[in-house]
């Protein structure tokens, strides 16, 4: 592309490109925002991106992209970029083995990494290494991925992390040593994700979250340990919950009442799961 060497914003999505060759966007210099979602896009070459030094944010959510072309050669020569979007592709792991070279070592500026919602199976392993080099990353959403579990070394290089959403997986149950080199996260999203336990809460060095979403899972208690470990929370999404009602639960019934610094969103309409006589009976207020 010659002549448009002050441009600023290029918007190809919703086409029926297939490709991008090498130094497809030589010339650029000036572009901040490429827009390439909502195509076909089956194959990158190596260098596909050089030259655009400047560019802040790149679209390649829903096209045709394999894990194949997640690689570092063809992302490189972006030393600015800070918004990286490959959600709903065809990227996939067979295991959490480490990638070498790393995909993104080299995008230091990088801030925000959207990789959710992968078609097909699903990205189902998350490799120990493929946040590597993302030290500037602040909001990693990597929801409906189809990953049973996290390598507890999978966020030590994103110590910077704030926004955490990795909602709609097959996790059951978390470690606490997952979040240790996270301590600065705030967001976490963890909805329907077959959760059991709150209890990898305890320990998990997550001080600073004030929001915490775990709607839809199959959590049955909540123990004055677990709050206790999110001093800072001031809003807490547990909707759709199994809660189990008597004794284990007069705790959180009496907290929830009482605590003003939390708001419990739909708390009036949780419902009991056990036992059999108090099913679908309220949680609060019976």
């Amino acid at each position: 592309m010659t002549g448009l060497h002050k441009l600023e914003t290029l918007n190809l999505a919703g086409n029926k490109l297939s490709s991008i060759r090498k130094e497809e966007f030589k010339g650029l210099a000036s572009l901040k925002t490429l827009l390439l979602f909502d195509n076909q896009i089956a194959s990158m070459e190596d260098g596909a991106f050089e030259g655009l030094v400047n560019l802040i944010e790149l679209k390649l959510d829903s096209n045709k992209i394999p894990q194949i072309d997640i690689r570092k050669t063809v992302l490189s020569g972006l030393p600015r970029l800070r918004t990286l979007d490959i959600s709903c592709n065809y990227i996939t792991y067979v295991n959490d083995d480490k990638l070498n070279p790393p995909p993104f070592s080299h995008l230091t500026s990088l801030e925000n990494l959207h990789i959710h919602s992968q078609r097909h199976k699903g990205l189902s392993h998350l490799p120990i290494n493929f946040l590597e080099g993302l030290k500037s990353l602040l909001a990693f959403k990597a929801g409906s991925l189809n990953i049973k579990d996290l390598h507890p070394d999978t966020f030590i290089h994103t110590p910077r992390l704030w926004y955490l959403d990795i909602s709609k997986n097959e996790f059951t149950a978390l470690m606490p040593k997952l979040f240790h080199p996270t301590p600065r996260i705030n967001r976490l999203y963890l909805s329907k994700a077959r959760l059991q336990s709150l209890d990898f809460l305890i320990g998990a060095n997550l001080s600073r979250v004030t929001f915490l979403q775990v709607s839809k899972n199959d959590i049955t208690v909540v123990n004055e340990t677990v709050l206790r470990y999110l001093p800072a929370l001031t809003y807490l999404d547990m909707q759709d919950n199994a809660f189990t009602c008597g004794c284990s639960d007069t705790w959180f019934v009496q907290w929830m009442e009482s605590d003003n610094q939390t708001q419990v969103v739909g708390a009036g309409e949780f419902t009991c799961n056990y036992p059999a006589e108090l099913k679908d009976t309220k949680l609060v207020g019976r």
